[in-house]
Protein backbone atom coordinates (compact mmCIF):
# COMPACT_ATOMS: atom_id res chain seq x y z
CA UNK A 1 0.00 0.00 0.00
CA UNK A 2 1.47 3.35 -1.00
CA UNK A 3 1.47 5.87 1.85
CA UNK A 4 1.02 9.57 1.13
CA UNK A 5 3.07 12.10 3.09
CA UNK A 6 0.99 14.22 5.52
CA UNK A 7 -1.84 11.68 5.75
CA UNK A 8 -2.72 9.92 9.03
CA UNK A 9 -3.27 6.19 8.82
CA UNK A 10 -4.78 3.88 11.41
CA UNK A 11 -3.77 0.24 11.30
CA UNK A 12 -6.34 -2.11 12.82
CA UNK A 13 -5.14 -5.56 13.84
CA UNK A 14 -7.48 -8.33 15.04
CA UNK A 15 -6.65 -11.91 15.97
CA UNK A 16 -9.61 -13.24 13.96
CA UNK A 17 -9.63 -14.32 10.29
CA UNK A 18 -11.87 -16.67 8.30
CA UNK A 19 -13.57 -17.96 11.44
CA UNK A 20 -10.14 -18.79 12.97
CA UNK A 21 -8.40 -17.35 16.04
CA UNK A 22 -4.77 -17.63 17.04
CA UNK A 23 -1.42 -15.84 16.74
CA UNK A 24 -0.75 -13.52 13.80
CA UNK A 25 2.50 -11.89 12.68
CA UNK A 26 2.65 -8.44 11.03
CA UNK A 27 5.50 -8.07 8.58
CA UNK A 28 6.96 -4.82 7.26
CA UNK A 29 9.78 -4.22 4.85
CA UNK A 30 10.97 -0.87 6.39
CA UNK A 31 11.55 -1.66 10.05
CA UNK A 32 8.08 -0.57 11.10
CA UNK A 33 7.13 -1.35 14.69
CA UNK A 34 10.52 -2.81 15.47
CA UNK A 35 12.08 0.67 15.18
CA UNK A 36 13.35 2.55 18.27
CA UNK A 37 12.15 6.04 19.15
CA UNK A 38 14.36 8.97 20.14
CA UNK A 39 13.01 11.80 22.29
CA UNK A 40 14.39 15.32 22.02
CA UNK A 41 13.91 18.54 24.01
CA UNK A 42 13.80 20.71 20.87
CA UNK A 43 12.98 20.17 17.21
CA UNK A 44 16.64 20.62 16.23
CA UNK A 45 18.45 18.97 19.18
CA UNK A 46 21.40 16.80 18.17
CA UNK A 47 21.36 14.44 21.15
CA UNK A 48 18.26 12.65 22.40
CA UNK A 49 17.37 12.62 26.09
CA UNK A 50 15.66 9.22 26.00
CA UNK A 51 15.39 6.18 23.71
CA UNK A 52 12.28 3.98 23.84
CA UNK A 53 8.63 3.78 22.90
CA UNK A 54 7.24 4.84 26.30
CA UNK A 55 8.78 8.05 27.68
CA UNK A 56 8.10 9.33 31.22
CA UNK A 57 10.18 12.52 31.47
CA UNK A 58 9.96 12.96 35.28
CA UNK A 59 13.45 12.75 36.71
CA UNK A 60 15.12 12.06 33.34
CA UNK A 61 18.31 14.09 32.88
CA UNK A 62 17.78 16.99 30.48
CA UNK A 63 13.98 16.71 30.53
CA UNK A 64 13.45 19.96 32.50
CA UNK A 65 11.07 18.08 34.82
CA UNK A 66 13.12 16.95 37.84
CA UNK A 67 10.00 16.11 39.89
CA UNK A 68 6.24 16.51 40.06
CA UNK A 69 6.31 19.25 42.68
CA UNK A 70 6.00 22.27 40.41
CA UNK A 71 3.47 23.04 37.63
CA UNK A 72 4.95 23.00 34.13
CA UNK A 73 4.16 22.27 30.49
CA UNK A 74 7.14 21.00 28.52
CA UNK A 75 7.29 20.26 24.78
CA UNK A 76 9.12 17.19 23.44
CA UNK A 77 9.91 15.90 19.94
CA UNK A 78 9.98 12.21 19.00
CA UNK A 79 11.31 10.45 15.90
CA UNK A 80 12.06 6.97 14.72
CA UNK A 81 15.74 6.14 14.99
CA UNK A 82 15.76 5.35 11.28
CA UNK A 83 14.72 8.92 10.47
CA UNK A 84 15.74 11.41 13.18
CA UNK A 85 14.87 14.43 10.98
CA UNK A 86 11.15 13.66 10.91
CA UNK A 87 9.96 14.54 14.44
CA UNK A 88 6.52 14.73 15.94
CA UNK A 89 5.72 17.25 18.70
CA UNK A 90 3.99 16.37 21.96
CA UNK A 91 4.00 17.78 25.49
CA UNK A 92 3.94 16.73 29.10
CA UNK A 93 1.93 18.82 31.57
CA UNK A 94 2.13 18.91 35.35
CA UNK A 95 -0.97 20.71 36.61
CA UNK A 96 -1.11 22.46 39.96
CA UNK A 97 -4.06 21.15 41.97
CA UNK A 98 -7.07 23.40 42.05
CA UNK A 99 -7.27 24.83 45.57
CA UNK A 100 -10.94 24.75 46.36
CA UNK A 101 -12.74 26.93 48.87
CA UNK A 102 -12.52 24.37 51.65
CA UNK A 103 -10.24 23.51 54.54
CA UNK A 104 -8.54 20.27 55.47
CA UNK A 105 -6.71 20.11 58.80
CA UNK A 106 -5.41 23.03 60.83
CA UNK A 107 -2.13 24.64 61.89
CA UNK A 108 -1.14 24.43 65.55
CA UNK A 109 -2.27 27.12 67.94
CA UNK A 110 -1.64 30.78 67.26
CA UNK A 111 1.39 32.27 69.04
CA UNK A 112 2.25 35.61 70.65
CA UNK A 113 5.98 36.34 70.52
CA UNK A 114 8.50 39.16 70.71
CA UNK A 115 9.69 41.06 67.66
CA UNK A 116 13.08 40.14 66.11
CA UNK A 117 14.08 37.67 68.83
CA UNK A 118 11.64 34.91 67.92
CA UNK A 119 11.78 31.35 66.65
CA UNK A 120 8.56 29.36 66.59
CA UNK A 121 7.42 26.00 65.18
CA UNK A 122 4.08 25.48 63.43
CA UNK A 123 2.63 22.00 62.77
CA UNK A 124 -0.21 20.72 60.58
CA UNK A 125 -2.74 18.90 62.78
CA UNK A 126 -5.50 16.49 61.74
CA UNK A 127 -4.25 15.75 58.22
CA UNK A 128 -1.84 13.11 56.93
CA UNK A 129 -2.12 14.02 53.23
CA UNK A 130 0.70 15.37 51.14
CA UNK A 131 1.73 18.96 51.89
CA UNK A 132 2.29 20.93 48.69
CA UNK A 133 3.69 23.99 50.47
CA UNK A 134 2.82 26.80 52.85
CA UNK A 135 1.69 30.37 52.38
CA UNK A 136 2.39 33.42 54.53
CA UNK A 137 0.46 36.66 54.76
CA UNK A 138 0.65 39.86 56.78
CA UNK A 139 -2.93 40.94 55.95
CA UNK A 140 -5.01 37.83 56.68
CA UNK A 141 -4.47 36.42 53.15
CA UNK A 142 -5.65 39.39 51.15
CA UNK A 143 -2.21 38.79 49.60
CA UNK A 144 0.15 35.94 50.32
CA UNK A 145 3.56 34.51 49.45
CA UNK A 146 4.35 30.86 48.75
CA UNK A 147 6.85 28.95 50.92
CA UNK A 148 8.36 25.90 49.25
CA UNK A 149 8.22 23.63 52.29
CA UNK A 150 6.48 20.30 51.71
CA UNK A 151 6.58 19.02 55.28
CA UNK A 152 3.98 19.17 58.02
CA UNK A 153 6.25 21.43 60.09
CA UNK A 154 7.32 25.03 59.47
CA UNK A 155 9.87 26.99 61.55
CA UNK A 156 9.60 30.78 61.57
CA UNK A 157 12.08 33.30 62.97
CA UNK A 158 12.97 36.98 63.06
CA UNK A 159 9.41 38.23 62.48
CA UNK A 160 8.73 41.94 63.00
CA UNK A 161 5.00 42.11 62.22
CA UNK A 162 1.89 39.99 62.69
CA UNK A 163 1.96 37.02 60.29
CA UNK A 164 -0.53 34.36 59.21
CA UNK A 165 0.50 30.87 58.02
CA UNK A 166 -1.40 27.99 56.43
CA UNK A 167 -0.44 24.83 54.59
CA UNK A 168 -1.68 23.64 51.18
CA UNK A 169 -2.91 20.04 51.46
CA UNK A 170 -3.23 17.74 48.41
CA UNK A 171 -6.34 15.57 48.21
CA UNK A 172 -5.33 12.50 46.15
CA UNK A 173 -7.20 11.29 43.11
CA UNK A 174 -8.73 14.36 41.53
CA UNK A 175 -5.99 17.02 41.43
CA UNK A 176 -7.70 19.07 44.14
CA UNK A 177 -6.02 20.78 47.11
CA UNK A 178 -7.25 22.63 50.16
CA UNK A 179 -5.87 25.10 52.68
CA UNK A 180 -5.55 24.24 56.34
CA UNK A 181 -7.13 26.51 58.92
CA UNK A 182 -4.39 29.14 59.46
CA UNK A 183 -2.48 30.14 62.57
CA UNK A 184 -1.50 33.68 63.50
CA UNK A 185 1.81 34.73 65.03
CA UNK A 186 1.18 38.00 66.87
CA UNK A 187 4.24 40.18 67.34
CA UNK A 188 4.79 42.16 70.54
CA UNK A 189 7.13 45.10 69.99
CA UNK A 190 9.52 46.37 72.67
CA UNK A 191 9.17 49.98 73.70
CA UNK A 192 11.92 52.57 73.85
CA UNK A 193 12.80 54.78 76.79
CA UNK A 194 11.08 58.15 76.52
CA UNK A 195 11.88 61.58 77.87
CA UNK A 196 8.79 63.70 77.20
CA UNK A 197 9.01 67.42 76.62
CA UNK A 198 6.21 68.42 74.29
CA UNK A 199 3.21 66.13 74.03
CA UNK A 200 -0.28 66.64 72.69
CA UNK A 201 -3.20 67.48 74.92
CA UNK A 202 -4.65 63.97 74.69
CA UNK A 203 -1.86 61.49 74.42
CA UNK A 204 -0.78 58.04 75.56
CA UNK A 205 2.94 57.52 76.02
CA UNK A 206 4.27 53.99 76.45
CA UNK A 207 7.83 52.85 77.21
CA UNK A 208 9.46 49.51 77.86
CA UNK A 209 12.00 50.71 80.42
CA UNK A 210 10.94 54.07 81.82
CA UNK A 211 9.56 57.55 81.25
CA UNK A 212 11.02 60.83 82.45
CA UNK A 213 8.36 63.50 82.01
CA UNK A 214 9.10 67.22 81.67
CA UNK A 215 5.68 68.11 80.33
CA UNK A 216 3.28 70.89 81.20
CA UNK A 217 -0.24 69.49 81.35
CA UNK A 218 -2.93 72.14 81.03
CA UNK A 219 -6.54 71.99 82.17
CA UNK A 220 -7.73 70.38 78.91
CA UNK A 221 -5.14 67.60 78.83
CA UNK A 222 -5.81 63.94 79.34
CA UNK A 223 -2.40 62.28 79.58
CA UNK A 224 -1.64 58.60 80.16
CA UNK A 225 1.88 57.28 80.79
CA UNK A 226 2.68 53.56 80.72
CA UNK A 227 6.11 52.16 81.53
CA UNK A 228 7.51 48.86 82.71
CA UNK A 229 10.15 50.03 85.18
CA UNK A 230 9.62 53.61 86.30
CA UNK A 231 7.84 56.92 85.70
CA UNK A 232 9.76 59.98 86.90
CA UNK A 233 8.15 63.41 87.07
CA UNK A 234 10.92 65.89 86.36
CA UNK A 235 11.23 69.21 88.22
CA UNK A 236 9.88 70.92 85.09
CA UNK A 237 6.73 68.80 85.18
CA UNK A 238 3.56 70.73 86.06
CA UNK A 239 -0.15 69.92 86.02
CA UNK A 240 -2.90 72.53 85.84
CA UNK A 241 -5.88 72.30 88.14
CA UNK A 242 -8.57 70.15 86.52
CA UNK A 243 -6.26 68.23 84.17
CA UNK A 244 -6.46 64.44 84.01
CA UNK A 245 -3.17 62.65 84.51
CA UNK A 246 -2.79 58.86 84.70
CA UNK A 247 0.23 56.60 85.11
CA UNK A 248 0.42 52.83 84.87
CA UNK A 249 3.19 50.27 85.21
CA UNK A 250 2.90 47.52 82.62
CA UNK A 251 4.50 44.17 81.93
CA UNK A 252 6.43 43.73 78.72
CA UNK A 253 8.51 40.59 78.29
CA UNK A 254 10.11 41.64 75.02
CA UNK A 255 13.65 42.85 74.85
CA UNK A 256 15.26 45.79 73.11
CA UNK A 257 18.47 44.73 71.32
CA UNK A 258 21.55 46.88 71.80
CA UNK A 259 25.33 46.73 71.55
CA UNK A 260 28.29 48.73 72.78
CA UNK A 261 31.89 48.80 71.57
CA UNK A 262 34.48 49.92 74.14
CA UNK A 263 38.02 50.88 73.07
CA UNK A 264 39.96 52.69 75.80
CA UNK A 265 42.65 55.22 74.88
CA UNK A 266 45.50 56.98 76.66
CA UNK A 267 43.13 59.48 78.32
CA UNK A 268 40.74 56.95 79.84
CA UNK A 269 42.85 53.80 79.92
CA UNK A 270 42.63 51.38 82.78
CA UNK A 271 45.19 48.72 82.03
CA UNK A 272 48.68 47.84 83.17
CA UNK A 273 50.92 44.92 84.06
CA UNK A 274 52.64 43.76 87.23
CA UNK A 275 55.98 41.98 87.73
CA UNK A 276 57.05 39.43 90.35
CA UNK A 277 60.68 40.46 89.85
CA UNK A 278 59.83 44.14 90.39
CA UNK A 279 57.02 43.74 92.94
CA UNK A 280 56.66 47.44 93.75
CA UNK A 281 56.86 48.82 90.20
CA UNK A 282 53.95 50.03 88.08
CA UNK A 283 53.85 49.89 84.27
CA UNK A 284 50.63 51.73 83.36
CA UNK A 285 52.30 54.00 80.77
CA UNK A 286 53.55 51.15 78.56
CA UNK A 287 52.25 50.80 74.99
CA UNK A 288 52.07 47.07 75.59
CA UNK A 289 51.49 44.44 78.22
CA UNK A 290 53.21 41.11 78.17
CA UNK A 291 51.95 38.10 80.13
CA UNK A 292 55.11 36.03 80.41
CA UNK A 293 57.38 33.82 82.51
CA UNK A 294 61.07 34.30 81.85
CA UNK A 295 64.46 34.08 83.55
CA UNK A 296 66.03 37.52 83.93
CA UNK A 297 69.12 38.56 85.85
CA UNK A 298 69.37 35.06 87.28
CA UNK A 299 65.80 35.10 88.60
CA UNK A 300 62.38 34.17 87.23
CA UNK A 301 60.10 37.07 86.34
CA UNK A 302 56.38 36.43 86.02
CA UNK A 303 54.24 39.17 84.51
CA UNK A 304 50.49 39.51 84.60
CA UNK A 305 48.24 42.02 82.82
CA UNK A 306 45.19 43.81 84.19
CA UNK A 307 42.51 45.60 82.16
CA UNK A 308 39.13 47.10 82.99
CA UNK A 309 36.52 48.38 80.51
CA UNK A 310 33.91 51.01 81.34
CA UNK A 311 30.57 49.14 81.40
CA UNK A 312 28.50 51.94 82.88
CA UNK A 313 26.49 52.43 79.66
CA UNK A 314 24.97 48.93 79.97
CA UNK A 315 21.78 48.74 82.10
CA UNK A 316 22.20 46.84 85.35
CA UNK A 317 19.43 44.35 84.47
CA UNK A 318 20.64 43.75 80.91
CA UNK A 319 20.87 40.21 79.62
CA UNK A 320 24.17 39.70 77.82
CA UNK A 321 23.67 37.84 74.55
CA UNK A 322 27.40 37.76 73.83
CA UNK A 323 30.59 39.62 74.70
CA UNK A 324 33.87 39.46 72.81
CA UNK A 325 37.29 40.67 73.92
CA UNK A 326 39.85 41.29 71.18
CA UNK A 327 43.57 41.49 71.97
CA UNK A 328 46.22 42.35 69.39
CA UNK A 329 49.86 41.53 68.78
CA UNK A 330 52.35 44.28 69.66
CA UNK A 331 55.23 44.65 67.19
CA UNK A 332 56.34 47.73 69.12
CA UNK A 333 57.13 45.63 72.18
CA UNK A 334 59.24 43.26 70.08
CA UNK A 335 61.12 46.17 68.49
CA UNK A 336 61.87 47.65 71.90
CA UNK A 337 62.99 44.40 73.49
CA UNK A 338 65.38 42.40 71.34
CA UNK A 339 66.10 39.51 71.03
CA UNK A 340 62.37 38.70 71.43
CA UNK A 341 60.82 37.87 68.03
CA UNK A 342 57.14 37.48 68.94
CA UNK A 343 54.90 35.17 70.95
CA UNK A 344 56.95 32.34 72.38
CA UNK A 345 56.54 28.94 74.00
CA UNK A 346 53.40 27.30 75.36
CA UNK A 347 51.80 30.68 76.03
CA UNK A 348 48.29 29.38 76.77
CA UNK A 349 46.48 32.09 78.74
CA UNK A 350 43.68 32.39 81.24
CA UNK A 351 41.49 35.45 81.70
CA UNK A 352 40.17 35.70 85.26
CA UNK A 353 37.59 38.03 86.78
CA UNK A 354 39.02 40.46 89.36
CA UNK A 355 36.98 40.74 92.55
CA UNK A 356 38.49 43.77 94.30
CA UNK A 357 39.23 47.33 93.21
CA UNK A 358 42.56 48.54 91.81
CA UNK A 359 44.00 51.59 90.05
CA UNK A 360 46.08 51.31 86.89
CA UNK A 361 48.71 53.81 88.04
CA UNK A 362 49.23 52.37 91.55
CA UNK A 363 48.66 48.61 91.32
CA UNK A 364 51.79 46.44 91.71
CA UNK A 365 52.61 42.79 92.28
CA UNK A 366 52.68 43.47 96.00
CA UNK A 367 49.17 44.95 96.19
CA UNK A 368 47.51 43.11 93.31
CA UNK A 369 43.72 42.61 93.66
CA UNK A 370 41.91 39.40 94.58
CA UNK A 371 40.68 37.12 91.81
CA UNK A 372 37.54 35.03 91.30
CA UNK A 373 38.83 31.63 90.08
CA UNK A 374 35.29 30.40 89.38
CA UNK A 375 34.92 32.95 86.57
CA UNK A 376 37.72 32.46 84.08
CA UNK A 377 38.26 31.39 80.49
CA UNK A 378 41.24 29.88 78.72
CA UNK A 379 42.92 30.97 75.49
CA UNK A 380 44.89 28.44 73.45
CA UNK A 381 48.58 28.95 72.76
CA UNK A 382 49.39 31.08 69.73
CA UNK A 383 49.56 29.41 66.34
CA UNK A 384 52.34 31.76 65.18
CA UNK A 385 54.56 34.51 66.56
CA UNK A 386 52.44 37.46 65.40
CA UNK A 387 48.95 36.18 66.07
CA UNK A 388 46.08 38.47 67.11
CA UNK A 389 43.38 37.19 69.48
CA UNK A 390 40.06 38.46 68.08
CA UNK A 391 36.65 37.71 69.60
CA UNK A 392 37.56 35.89 72.81
CA UNK A 393 34.23 34.89 74.35
CA UNK A 394 33.97 36.61 77.77
CA UNK A 395 30.18 36.61 78.08
CA UNK A 396 29.94 35.01 81.53
CA UNK A 397 32.48 37.39 83.03
CA UNK A 398 30.77 40.49 81.61
CA UNK A 399 27.33 39.27 82.71
CA UNK A 400 28.62 38.97 86.28
CA UNK A 401 30.21 42.45 86.14
CA UNK A 402 27.06 44.38 85.24
CA UNK A 403 25.11 43.08 88.24
CA UNK A 404 25.11 45.59 91.07
CA UNK A 405 25.34 45.57 94.81
CA UNK A 406 23.73 48.60 96.45
CA UNK A 407 23.77 50.34 93.08
CA UNK A 408 27.53 49.86 92.49
CA UNK A 409 28.69 47.93 89.44
CA UNK A 410 30.60 44.78 90.22
CA UNK A 411 33.21 45.60 87.58
CA UNK A 412 36.84 45.34 88.57
CA UNK A 413 38.09 44.12 85.21
CA UNK A 414 40.07 40.98 84.42
CA UNK A 415 43.58 39.67 84.87
CA UNK A 416 45.43 37.95 82.01
CA UNK A 417 48.17 35.46 82.89
CA UNK A 418 49.85 32.30 81.67
CA UNK A 419 48.10 29.14 82.77
CA UNK A 420 51.46 27.70 83.79
CA UNK A 421 53.77 30.48 84.98
CA UNK A 422 57.16 28.81 84.42
CA UNK A 423 59.81 29.82 81.84
CA UNK A 424 59.86 30.16 78.91
CA UNK A 425 56.67 31.64 77.49
CA UNK A 426 55.60 35.08 76.31
CA UNK A 427 52.61 36.84 74.69
CA UNK A 428 53.19 40.31 73.24
CA UNK A 429 49.98 42.39 73.39
CA UNK A 430 49.10 46.03 72.82
CA UNK A 431 47.69 48.21 75.58
CA UNK A 432 45.30 51.16 75.39
CA UNK A 433 48.40 53.37 74.97
CA UNK A 434 48.96 51.86 71.50
CA UNK A 435 49.19 54.59 68.81
CA UNK A 436 47.36 52.50 66.18
CA UNK A 437 43.74 52.81 67.36
CA UNK A 438 42.64 49.70 65.43
CA UNK A 439 45.06 47.60 67.48
CA UNK A 440 44.01 48.67 70.97
CA UNK A 441 42.19 46.19 73.22
CA UNK A 442 38.50 46.13 72.33
CA UNK A 443 35.36 44.84 73.99
CA UNK A 444 32.06 44.41 72.11
CA UNK A 445 28.98 43.57 74.16
CA UNK A 446 25.62 42.59 72.65
CA UNK A 447 22.78 42.76 75.14
CA UNK A 448 19.03 42.94 75.63
CA UNK A 449 17.05 44.72 78.26
CA UNK A 450 13.41 44.91 79.19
Amino acid sequence: YNLIAGQTYILVVATYYSLQTGSFTILTNTGGFADNYNWYLTETSTNSIFVGQNFNPVGIGGSNIPNLQNPITQDYYVSASSNSVCRSKTNYTVNYPNIENLTDGTVSNSIMTCAIFNTDTLNVIGNSSNILGWTKSNNNFQTQTFINNKTTQLITSGLVQDSYYRAIVYKPGNCIAAYTIPAKISIVHPFQDISTQNISENDSVRAGFGIVSKSIIDSTSRIKYQAEKFIILDTNFTVANGAVFETQLIENECYIPASVTIIPDSTNSNDTEISSLLPNNNFSSNRYFVPFAWNQFGSTDVRRSLIKFDLSSIPEDAIIDSAFLSLYYSQYMINQNPPFTGHFGDNSLEIIKIDTDWLANTVTWSNQPALNPTLKITVNRSANQTQDYPKINVRNIIQSQIGSTAGVLNNNGVLIKNIVETPYKLTSLTSSEEINTSKRPKLIVYYRYK
